[in-house]
């Protein structure tokens, strides 16, 4: 990466300063290479080109199948801002002034979505499984905090209620923490007529966040499993890299179950109350749907493969 002159300039004041400091207790004096040097050390510990390659060897359906799922969240994006500012989408959806509020925060949160998803895969591909975790379960909570949004309307005005002292903050707090915002979205997604299926989600959705959060708050059994790498020959060594490439399956199985079921309810919700109707939006509803049918046929193949 070429440095600008600024940049060039304050590394050599740097080492000009490191240089006088240390005087004569080093024989060699240190110049600009040492910055160089930082980076190969990484590249070589962390082994991020090797590991990018078995990545994306080993996890080429799995990396399509995520990209998809990401693309059907950045059309559920498209779908709202045409919604609200296209006149002639806007006519036909013809959305009231609070649902078009509930729908502009239901957009940032969703953008913040994207952004965790395409970051859990950047991380997936040097090997770090640890990082991934702490941003899934973070997607978990996002994931329903936007759902919740959409169906609750006294979870939406709490949300986004500024605090203006402790006491509110505790308060909204305790109406929207993630315990609370997993309930709104489980009795919601109860009602509707895969009830059997959002149940056994929901258990399969509570065993995920139990075990990510053990990441999250660096317990002493997750800094364990995370800091030893596990070798096929029973060998169990301290490891920089967390983990081997086989030890992404199950990641991946629980986060395609869950970014996709996800999107799924997001459209329901869209559709029915919201009245966003894919006819609506012609050829893009029509991509849309082919998309949405890939996505969910790729999602059951893959789990049951």
């Amino acid at each position: 990466m070429r440095k600008t002159q600024y940049q060039e300039e304050f590394l050599k004041s740097i080492i000009e300063k490191v240089n006088l400091e240390l005087g004569d207790l080093v024989k060699e004096k240190i110049d600009l290479d040492i910055i160089q040097l930082a980076k190969d050390y990484q590249s070589e510990i962390f082994r991020t080109k090797s590991n990018l390659k078995k990545f994306n060897n080993e996890y080429h359906l799995e990396v399509m199948i995520v990209d998809n799922i990401i693309l059907q969240f950045i059309w559920f994006f498209f779908f709202i801002s045409k919604s609200s500012d296209d006149d002639n989408i806007k006519n036909k959806v013809n959305l009231s002034d609070s649902q078009t509020i509930v729908l502009r925060h239901f957009s940032m949160i969703l953008l913040n979505q994207l952004k965790t998803l395409e970051s859990i895969m950047i991380l997936s591909e040097s090997g770090f499984l640890t990082q991934t975790k702490i941003l899934f379960r973070n997607f978990i909570e996002s994931s329903e905090k936007s759902i919740a949004i959409l169906v609750d309307e006294e979870y939406f005005n709490h949300y986004f209620q500024l605090p203006a002292n402790n006491k509110i903050e505790a308060d909204i707090w305790s109406k929207t923490n993630p315990k609370q915002t997993a309930k709104i979205v489980r009795d919601y997604l109860k009602n509707l007529e895969n009830e059997e299926f959002y149940q056994i989600f929901f258990d399969i959705r509570k065993s995920m966040y139990d075990e990510y959060s053990q990441s999250v708050h660096s317990k002493v059994g997750s800094n364990i499993l995370d800091a030893f790498h596990f070798k096929d020959d029973g060998e169990v060594v301290l490891s920089l890299v967390d983990s081997e490439i086989k030890d992404y399956k199950d990641f991946f199985k629980k986060l395609i179950l869950y970014s996709n079921t996800v999107g799924q309810a997001m459209l329901v919700i869209l559709v029915k109350e919201y009245k966003i109707s894919l006819n609506n939006f012609d050829s893009d509803g029509e991509f849309f749907l082919n998309l949405y049918k890939i996505n969910e046929i790729s999602m059951k193949s893959y789990l049951l493969k």
